[in-house]
């Protein structure tokens, strides 16, 4: 079953410059991850960058200046993919997916970088799918740490650690911060997926979905990223390098490190959104006088805690709604 991870923008673009590589015959050795591929920060500039320096590892190989190189491939990958990979599908429609490739901007620099940028229309389309993005339904549907268990013995243990109990508590506050907005009629959401849910609304995360906004106010009329606080912008780009960091991890699969890693990577999602959340109201006069505002802040808070279940039950921690 494909889930969030599908979305990570990184793999995507991985996905296409294999694609324009085969094109210049040139054998790949099939670990996509090794490619020179990263995210840059952009703070202040609001938009999701990533650099490439394939041109200039495969210059040699293919007896072509980088710099020429690096153009030839950005020609290659402005055309549209013929059909992606069946593993980065995901839930997303072609559709949604052509006009997600359609709205990277491409620019080539001395001595042979590729920056790929994802412009604000297709930021809202990324963001929209993530909200969309299902949950599978965990056999352990605990509501408060003490009634869940782990079956792997490391996670059992980092369970009572002090260190993850930072990650549990923001979980907890997401779910209170989205039971919030439902209440002051922003957000409407349901709990269908789960059994459970009939008795315990709270208990079944995995089974809400969001009947509305859809989608969500991401952009302004004029077409630019609403949000306005350096903090919403600072948890998109973490809410990036969380999928990034984590379908990479997958790839590599060392049950061991996989544990150690993907708390810390918990651990900073957990700290931005905390940022987020002290910097960014929802309620008071923010949700009355700018709902659509208030909206953008509930969908980044909607999306943080999926991603941290994804994060805390892959290493079979519990995800409690209560602390």
């Amino acid at each position: 079953m494909h889930t969030i991870l599908s979305a990570a923008l990184r793999s995507r673009l991985v996905h296409r410059i294999q694609k324009a590589l085969h094109t210049e015959k040139l054998q790949q050795d099939g670990k996509s991850q090794t490619l020179p591929l990263k995210q840059t920060r952009q703070g202040k500039q609001k938009q999701l960058e990533y650099v490439s320096a394939v041109a200039l590892r495969y210059a040699q190989p293919l007896q072509k200046p980088a710099l020429q190189l690096a153009k030839d491939l950005m020609e290659k990958l402005s055309k549209p993919l013929e059909k992606l990979d069946a593993t980065l599908q995901g839930t997303l429609s072609d559709a949604t997916l052509d006009d997600l490739q359609k709205h990277f901007n491409l620019e080539v620099a001395p001595p042979g970088w590729v920056f790929f940028r994802l412009a604000d229309p297709g930021l809202a389309i990324w963001l929209q799918c993530l909200v969309d993005y299902p949950l599978p339904v965990a056999e352990d549907t605990s509501t408060t740490l003490l009634e869940s268990r782990s079956l792997i013995p490391m996670a059992a243990s980092a369970r009572n650690s002090t260190s993850v109990f930072p990650i549990l508590h923001t979980y907890a506050r997401c779910h209170s911060v989205l039971r919030l907005g439902q209440q002051l009629g922003l957000i409407q959401a349901i709990a269908s997926c789960s059994p459970s849910a009939i008795v315990k609304p709270d208990a079944s995360f995995c089974g809400w979905q969001i009947q509305a906004p859809k989608p969500f106010p991401w952009l302004l009329p004029t077409g630019g990223f609403r949000g306005s606080q350096p903090a919403e912008w600072q948890l998109v780009e973490q809410i990036c390098a969380t999928l990034d960091q984590r379908a990479e991890l997958d790839a590599q699969f060392n049950p061991i490190s996989d544990i150690k890693e993907t708390l810390k990577q918990a651990d900073r999602l957990s700290q931005s959104w905390q940022l987020f959340y002290a910097a960014c109201r929802i309620a008071d006069e923010v949700g009355q006088n700018d709902p659509a505002q208030a909206q953008l802040r509930l969908g980044l808070t909607w999306i943080t805690q999926k991603l941290l279940h994804e994060l805390l039950r892959s290493i079979e921690l519990p995800t409690p709604l209560f602390l």
